[in-house]
């Protein structure tokens, strides 16, 4: 129809200026490389497994409908904002462990101390490796339901 056959509207941000178009902003890949490589350890070391990847944190959660829960509670609002690179779930999609993958170099951040914590307070392991040394399959198993 016409509609369809219509310019998209240019969108912009405060002070006029045009802001990207989505097509602009879409990743080559959906996982980065190091999560990539992340993904497929867990998948030859767990295939009785199911996993998740790029999972925000607070999907882990069964919130209450509507917006209120996260407006009261600063600790969802925080895990909104966090992803986890891969999430191993039992056959019956229940999770057991979260990973992340960190370049050598870079130090724990502070939202990871957190993040940990969380996940501790949900009953999941939490596992933090570095993208250069990924454990082989034999290990990754034994790490992940050690």
């Amino acid at each position: 129809g016409a509609a369809a056959d219509a310019a998209a509207p240019t969108v912009t941000a405060g002070h006029g200026q045009a802001l990207p178009t989505l097509a602009e902003l879409t990743r080559p890949r959906f996982l980065t490389e190091p999560q990539r490589l992340l993904y497929l350890v867990l998948r030859a070391a767990l295939p009785d497994h199911i996993v998740m990847a790029n999972t925000r944190m607070v999907d882990l959660l069964d919130l209450p409908a509507g917006a209120e829960a996260l407006q009261r509670d600063a600790r969802l609002r925080e895990m909104l904002q966090q992803r986890l690179d891969c999430v191993v779930c039992r056959q019956d999609f229940v999770p057991v462990a979260a990973l992340v993958v960190y370049a050598p170099g870079v130090a724990n951040a502070p939202d990871e101390r957190i993040q940990a914590e969380r996940l501790r307070e949900l009953g999941l392991k939490f596992l933090r490796l570095r993208s250069d040394s990924l454990p082989r399959p034999a290990e990754m198993r034994a790490l992940v339901l050690g």
